[in-house]
C-alpha cells in the first residue's frame, strides 16, 4: 500500500460460539484463534463472560437507566452487552498502541468480521494526516450519528475514539446508549471535526459465514473498482485454506 508501514494491535475474545437473535446467529461456531492469521505485533484475548460479569451484570440498572436502544430486537440485551464488550475491546487495543503513539502518523480501527468490497484509497490517509483533529468514518449507515465500525485519524483523535468506554456509563444516565449516536456525541464534545468520510464499503460476515452482499442503502461506485457479489452467499475456506463463496 504505497510503502505504508503497518503495525497491528489486536483484542479478541475466546468465544467458541456466537448467539445473537438480532443477526440470526444461534450458537454459531466461532474460531477465536483465527486472529493469528493477522500476525499482530501485540494482542490480548479475554473471556467474554468474565467481561460481562465485571462490566455489565453488576451495573445493569445503570446501563439501562434510560432504556435499551436495541430492546425491540434483543430482549436479553444481547446487543447492548456486545456493544459494551466492543468498547472494552477498543480500550484494550488503545492501551496497547498508545505507549508507542509517537511512532505513528495515523491509527486505523478495523473489525476483523467485515468483508470489504473495495480498497482503501491512500489519498484518504494523506488527507487525514493533514487534518489532525478530524475523525474519518464510513459514509453510510450513520443512523443519525457516525458509523462506528471503522474509523481512522491521528493518534490524538483515535485515543478519544478508543477510550469511549470511559464515558459510556455517564452517557447512559442521560439517554439510552446507541452506537452511532454515542460516537457522534463523544466526538462532538471532544471538539473533533466529524466531517471526514471514507469511501471504504463493507458488510459484516455473520458467524455462520453468511454474507448478504453490499447493503442496498449504499451507493456503489461505478468505476469498476467494486468486488461484485450477489446477495445470499456464504464465505468459507476450501480444503487448501482459500476463500470461496458458496450459495446459501
Amino acid at each position: 500500500m504505497n510503502d505504508v508501514k503497518v503495525t497491528i494491535y489486536l483484542h479478541t475474545y475466546n468465544s467458541t460460539s456466537v448467539t445473537n437473535r438480532r443477526s440470526a446467529e444461534n450458537a454459531a461456531s466461532a474460531d477465536w484463534t483465527a486472529y493469528r492469521m493477522l500476525q499482530p505485533h501485540q494482542w490480548q484475548v479475554d473471556d467474554a463472560s468474565a467481561v460481562d460479569q465485571e462490566l455489565f451484570d453488576p451495573y445493569m440498572k445503570l446501563w439501562l437507566k434510560q432504556g435499551d436502544a436495541w430492546a425491540g430486537e434483543t430482549a436479553e440485551h444481547t446487543t447492548l452487552r456486545n456493544f459494551i464488550k466492543q468498547l472494552f475491546s477498543l480500550r484494550q487495543v488503545t492501551n496497547m498502541w498508545v505507549k508507542d503513539s509517537f511512532r505513528f502518523d495515523l491509527v486505523l480501527y478495523l473489525r476483523s468480521d467485515l468483508w470489504f468490497f473495495n480498497q482503501l484509497d491512500v489519498k484518504e490517509l494523506d488527507d487525514a494526516a493533514q487534518h489532525p483533529r478530524r475523525i474519518y468514518t464510513p459514509s453510510f449507515h450513520k443512523w443519525k450519528g457516525l458509523n462506528d465500525r471503522l474509523a481512522f485519524g491521528t493518534p490524538d483523535v483515535m485515543t478519544i475514539y478508543g477510550n469511549r468506554l470511559d464515558v459510556a456509563m455517564i452517557s447512559a444516565q442521560q439517554k439510552a446508549l446507541h452506537a452511532e449516536q454515542f460516537l457522534l456525541d463523544v466526538a462532538t464534545k471532544a471538539g473533533l471535526d466529524v466531517t471526514g468520510q471514507s469511501a471504504l464499503l463493507f458488510e459484516r460476515v455473520r458467524a455462520t459465514g453468511e454474507l448478504w452482499g453490499m447493503p442496498s442503502s449504499i451507493d456503489a461506485p461505478t468505476d469498476g473498482s467494486m468486488i461484485h457479489l450477489r446477495p445470499g452467499l456464504k464465505v468459507q475456506r476450501d480444503q487448501l485454506g482459500k476463500i470461496e463463496f458458496v450459495p446459501l
